[in-house]
Protein backbone atom coordinates (compact mmCIF):
# COMPACT_ATOMS: atom_id res chain seq x y z
CA UNK A 1 0.00 0.00 0.00
CA UNK A 2 1.28 3.39 -0.96
CA UNK A 3 2.42 5.58 1.94
CA UNK A 4 2.76 2.88 4.61
CA UNK A 5 6.52 3.22 4.97
CA UNK A 6 6.25 7.02 5.21
CA UNK A 7 4.23 6.64 8.41
CA UNK A 8 6.14 6.66 11.67
CA UNK A 9 6.20 3.66 13.96
CA UNK A 10 3.37 4.99 16.16
CA UNK A 11 1.16 5.82 13.16
CA UNK A 12 1.70 2.34 11.72
CA UNK A 13 0.66 0.83 15.06
CA UNK A 14 -2.49 3.00 15.11
CA UNK A 15 -3.27 2.00 11.52
CA UNK A 16 -2.81 -1.72 12.18
CA UNK A 17 -4.83 -1.77 15.41
CA UNK A 18 -7.64 0.44 14.10
CA UNK A 19 -7.89 -1.52 10.86
CA UNK A 20 -8.28 -4.73 12.87
CA UNK A 21 -11.13 -3.14 14.89
CA UNK A 22 -12.68 -1.79 11.70
CA UNK A 23 -12.66 -5.25 10.13
CA UNK A 24 -14.16 -6.75 13.28
CA UNK A 25 -17.12 -4.39 13.02
CA UNK A 26 -18.04 -5.57 9.50
CA UNK A 27 -20.01 -8.49 8.22
CA UNK A 28 -18.21 -11.14 6.21
CA UNK A 29 -19.38 -9.86 2.82
CA UNK A 30 -18.20 -6.32 3.60
CA UNK A 31 -14.81 -7.49 4.90
CA UNK A 32 -13.76 -8.59 1.42
CA UNK A 33 -13.82 -4.95 0.26
CA UNK A 34 -11.70 -3.67 3.13
CA UNK A 35 -8.90 -6.17 3.73
CA UNK A 36 -5.33 -4.87 3.96
CA UNK A 37 -4.83 -5.97 0.37
CA UNK A 38 -7.61 -3.59 -0.68
CA UNK A 39 -5.93 -0.54 0.88
CA UNK A 40 -4.66 1.60 -1.97
CA UNK A 41 -2.99 4.40 0.00
CA UNK A 42 -2.48 5.70 3.52
CA UNK A 43 -1.53 9.22 4.48
CA UNK A 44 -1.00 11.04 7.77
CA UNK A 45 -3.16 14.14 8.06
CA UNK A 46 -1.40 16.24 10.71
CA UNK A 47 -4.04 18.97 10.73
CA UNK A 48 -6.89 16.59 11.60
CA UNK A 49 -4.65 14.21 13.59
CA UNK A 50 -5.87 11.19 11.60
CA UNK A 51 -4.57 8.60 9.17
CA UNK A 52 -6.44 8.74 5.89
CA UNK A 53 -7.00 5.25 4.50
CA UNK A 54 -8.13 5.06 0.87
CA UNK A 55 -9.36 1.72 -0.43
CA UNK A 56 -9.30 0.46 -4.02
CA UNK A 57 -13.08 0.91 -4.25
CA UNK A 58 -12.60 4.66 -3.70
CA UNK A 59 -13.83 4.75 -0.08
CA UNK A 60 -11.90 6.94 2.33
CA UNK A 61 -11.87 6.33 6.07
CA UNK A 62 -10.08 8.39 8.68
CA UNK A 63 -8.50 6.44 11.53
CA UNK A 64 -7.95 8.27 14.81
CA UNK A 65 -5.30 7.69 17.45
CA UNK A 66 -8.14 6.67 19.79
CA UNK A 67 -8.75 3.64 17.57
CA UNK A 68 -11.95 4.89 15.97
CA UNK A 69 -12.78 5.65 12.35
CA UNK A 70 -15.17 7.72 10.33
Amino acid sequence: MKGYHALGEHARKVLNETHAKHMGAMGSSEKEKYTRGQIKEVKLNQQEQVIEVRFRNGELFKYTKAGTWY
